[in-house]
């Protein structure tokens, strides 16, 4: 990115320091300066200490159907009048939404 030469002189006055300005009251009170690590939490392990157990996803959200796919791919190939084809043409919308927004599809078994 090139910097016009009238903004260069702008941009050198807010230039971020290596170490924080510490003012006299601060260092009077014994503040000082030291890196912060972000936490990172350990790993889990059993009683038994014998493998590491995996950590599950917290929200991992779902969306179930009353019925398998393909009952909704037969209804929505019905009349544009009928209700029952409207039904069947938006749940196979809800269905592709959820798939791609990484969601879990739950479909009902086929009896």
């Amino acid at each position: 990115m090139v910097v016009p030469p009238e903004k260069e002189s702008v941009l050198k006055e807010f230039e971020i320091p290596d170490e924080p300005e510490i003012g006299e009251g601060a260092r009077e009170a014994g503040v000082s300066v030291r890196p912060v690590y972000p936490r990172v939490p350990p790993p889990l392990t059993p009683s038994s200490g014998a493998t590491t157990l995996q950590r599950r996803e917290k929200n991992v959200r779902s969306v179930e159907f009353a019925y398998p796919q393909n009952v909704y791919e037969d209804m929505s190939k019905g009349s544009a009048s009928d209700s029952k084809t409207w039904y069947g043409v938006f749940n196979l919308r809800r269905i592709k939404k959820a798939l791609l927004k990484g969601l879990r599809v739950i479909l009902k078994a086929e009896k």
